[in-house]
Parts: C-alpha cells; sequence; structure tokens
C-alpha cells in the first residue's frame, strides 16, 4: 500500500505552516513560530520568489538568512515586526 506522496506533503506542511509559522500567501516572508513546548528546534529552508531562505527557530530565537543572485535586501516580517534582511547575512531576533 505505501505512503502517499500528498499525505507526506501535508505533513511538512503542517509542521512549516502551524509550528514555524511560516506564511507565504503574500509578497513577503511572514514568520510568527508556535512550536510545542517539548520541541527544541526545527532547522529547515525553503525557496520563495527566487530567493533560497534559511530559517532556524527555537524557544530563546528566531535565526534567517537568505542568498540569492539578484537581491541585495528583502523585507520579512517576524512575529509581527519588519525586519530588513541582506544577502547572506544572519539575522537572529531573540523571542
Amino acid at each position: 500500500e505505501g505512503i502517499h506522496a500528498g499525505v507526506m506533503a501535508g505533513t511538512i506542511l503542517i509542521a512549516l505552516q502551524s509550528f514555524a509559522g511560516v506564511d507565504l500567501r503574500s509578497d513577503q516572508v511572514k514568520i510568527n513560530p508556535s512550536m510545542p513546548k517539548h520541541w527544541r528546534s526545527m532547522s529547515f529552508r525553503f525557496e520563495f520568489k527566487g530567493a533560497e531562505y534559511h530559517l532556524y527557530v527555537n524557544g530563546e530565537e528566531i535565526s534567517i538568512h537568505f542568498d540569492a543572485e539578484d537581491k541585495e535586501r528583502l523585507e520579512v516580517e517576524i512575529e509581527g515586526e519588519k525586519v530588513i534582511l541582506e544577502n547572506g547575512r544572519l539575522h537572529k531576533m531573540k523571542r
């Protein structure tokens, strides 16, 4: 019978949207994590509008950076605050 690819994609989507709080429904990335208390951290990469983002979330901090050939800066929203990211530069934010 095996595992259905759609079910696996849905499982990953729940972790990204619900727990890491990644919202890609607008023109910019929005991040508002709500991880279960027994989880220590999450770390993953995703691509959005030609930029590859690297995101790390734990109970105390959110770290994010992006890489893109044609963009020097991007604006994201982290826990309701507008943040300007610079290409290749790590941004850390206390929670």
